[in-house]
């Protein structure tokens, strides 16, 4: 197992995800595993998120931008 474990690659973003769960979960904002999926991508790669889902993604850590 142990080997198993040290040969697996781990991306960047998956590594993220806990950390905006837990930080979104201390806003007292829980939110879901997609979107903390897709603000984790958009922080990883210096990007603004779009989105119309504003409410759910601010203070995600990363620029939002609603083009509607």
């Amino acid at each position: 197992m142990k080997y198993l474990l040290d040969t697996c690659t781990i991306s960047e973003t998956a590594k993220r995800i806990p950390s905006e769960q837990g930080d979104a979960l201390r806003r007292g904002k829980p939110v879901s595993f997609a979107d903390s999926q897709i603000a984790a991508t958009a922080s990883i790669h210096n990007m603004t998120l779009v989105t119309r889902n504003v409410d759910d993604m601010t203070g995600m850590g990363v620029p939002i931008l609603n083009p509607f």
